[in-house]
């Protein structure tokens, strides 16, 4: 039975507008980060 691993980092928005930048900058942390075996939060909460 796997176990269910939570997150270990949860991204804020890293800049301000535009919004687009943000989120590509954001989208590009967390791609990163899992690469690296980082499990990354998709959402707030």
């Amino acid at each position: 039975m796997a176990m269910s691993r939570s997150a270990q980092f949860a991204v804020a928005p890293v800049i301000g507008p535009p919004e687009s930048v943000s989120s590509d900058l954001r989208n590009q942390l967390i791609a990163d980060l899992e690469r690296r075996n980082i499990r990354v939060a998709k959402s707030a909460g």
